[in-house]
């Protein structure tokens, strides 16, 4: 009634091992339990879309960012090739970076690719992928992507700044250059 996991009448002293055995397995398992828990709040709730592929290349699992980075339900991800979402022009590169993960288990493989989105737009990512095929509790090759678009905007308007920037540098009438710490020219107007 105080809530024991179990209790032992004096006869059976005898079974006290065993009865402490099994009380601590089950504070143990009840500690795995809440740390699977925890992890998978973790992975459900990460910004960055998780996704796991078997041995042949077929999605196993898509987290819920996927719904928000490409606009699909992760249960329209599950038992498809991954490749089939990588755009055409960058299948190779994609292919290229998951023959390095097979080829290297436990060690990240960086690349970058374009994803298709549920409304057919391509999405810009990076995608850490890890062989996890050879851990029992995992098997399968993990693949952290995330959404680059606004990254990838940014160095678009950086570069676009920097070249209307020389532009007008370069109608002045007057010289203008650009010298390093060491004084050497790094730029000098026509």
């Amino acid at each position: 009634r105080a809530g024991a996991d179990d209790f032992l009448p004096m006869r059976l002293m005898d079974r006290v091992g065993a009865a402490v055995a099994r009380a601590a397995g089950g504070r143990q398992r009840h500690r795995a339990v809440g740390h699977d828990a925890r992890f998978k709040a973790l992975v459900e709730h990460s910004w960055d879309g998780v996704t796991l592929l078997d041995t042949t290349g077929t999605i196993t699992y898509a987290s819920p960012a996927i719904t928000r980075v490409l606009g699909y339900a992760p249960g329209e991800f599950v038992g498809r090739p991954g490749i089939e979402f990588v755009h055409p022009d960058d299948r190779g590169l994609a292919s290229a970076a998951f023959g390095q993960a097979v080829a290297e288990p436990g060690r990240p493989v960086v690349c970058a690719y374009r994803y298709r989105r549920r409304d057919g737009s391509w999405c810009p990512v990076e995608t850490v992928v890890t062989n996890l095929l050879g851990d029992p509790q995992v098997g399968a090759l993990v693949l952290n992507s995330r959404d680059v678009s606004e990254v990838r905007a940014a160095e678009e308007a950086r570069r676009s700044g920097e070249a209307e920037l020389r532009t007008l540098v370069d109608v002045i009438p007057e010289v203008v250059w650009v010298a390093d710490s060491d004084g050497a020219i790094t730029y000098a107007n026509t």
